[in-house]
């Protein structure tokens, strides 16, 4: 199974939303619940270690080294004037300019935060000392921006990839798409953490995240599509396809070919762009492992 790169895959995931299949949008490092939603059925475990395989019902795929990313993609929508928490990029003290905040970095340094939005609110009074990620004022972004809610479950994911400065500045990028307008394209997002601005909101989990549209891509408030995060990058992984994968992201196992029998093993997963998954441990590259998982063997 050929793996496409980066951006390549991302746009498979946007093309996918629109009618073809997808299995999740999931990625199982990020502290999921489940990995996989096409396989989380619950037939009679296959379990006869002697079997003879049986090519009529079943394909083989080999474990493989590939190179992928794992994503979150989320339904959202257009809309314009949105509210939205500015928050601190890394540690410091907080600085207030003009028409913009910034965090003074301890080397001297100032990062400018909001740039692109009026601010409303201050949360933090100026000079302050703050951690990345922590709330620093409200603010508002006049133009288009594609806003999709996030759930309690995609907040951990995304928290387990906001560890510091340096992830949180990879998380300002996104790629988004609206249905009826033009293709995928790169978008800022206005704050890499999610907020927001309705405690009611909070106390329920339902966040969102907003990327700024770009102005050659034309849109209308209402319209819908898509809008995918880049988490993680795995670089020359073992990896199998999804549905060669059975189980949760704590729990999973495998039909592995030996010779003329079956083996089930239990193996480790890692992240997962919706296709393929990481295989941590339990096997080893060239393994032969059968399509579809065990669940869904008879």
């Amino acid at each position: 199974m050929t793996v496409t790169r980066s951006l390549q895959c991302r746009r498979s995931l946007l093309r996918d939303r629109r009618g073809s299949r997808i299995v999740g949008a999931s990625a199982v490092t990020m502290l999921m619940s489940c990995l996989l939603t096409a396989c989380a059925a619950s037939p009679p475990p296959y379990t006869d270690a002697s079997e003879p395989l049986s090519p009529e019902v079943t394909t083989t795929e080999m474990v493989e080294r590939r190179t992928f990313d794992t994503v979150l993609s989320l339904p959202a929508t257009v809309v314009s004037g949105l509210t939205f928490q500015v928050t601190a990029p890394a540690s410091g003290s907080v600085v207030e300019h003009d028409d913009a905040l910034a965090v003074r970095l301890d080397s001297g340094r100032e990062v400018i935060v909001g740039e692109r939005a009026r601010i409303e609110r201050l949360l933090v009074e100026p000079g302050a000392e703050v951690v990345a990620g922590l709330p620093l004022a409200e603010a508002v972004h006049e133009g288009f921006v594609l806003r999709a809610p996030v759930t309690a479950e995609e907040l951990l994911r995304l928290s387990a990839s906001m560890d510091g400065a340096a992830r949180l500045d990879r998380l300002a990028r996104a790629e988004g798409e609206v249905l009826g307008s033009s293709g995928p394209f790169d978008c800022d997002l206005v704050d890499p953490v999610p907020s927001s601005t309705d405690p009611a909101l909070v106390q329920e989990g339902d966040s969102f995240l907003a990327c700024v549209i770009p102005a050659s891509v034309r849109v209308l408030t209402g319209m819908t599509g898509q809008l995918v995060v880049t988490l993680a990058s795995h670089e020359d992984v073992l990896s199998l396809p999804l549905e060669a994968v059975a189980g949760t992201v704590d729990h999973a196992r495998v039909s592995v070919r030996e010779g003329d029998e079956i083996v089930e093993r239990e193996i480790t997963l890692g992240g997962s762009n919706g296709y393929v998954v990481e295989i941590i441990e339990g096997l080893r590259e060239g393994d032969e492992v059968l399509v579809p998982s065990p669940s869904l063997l008879e």
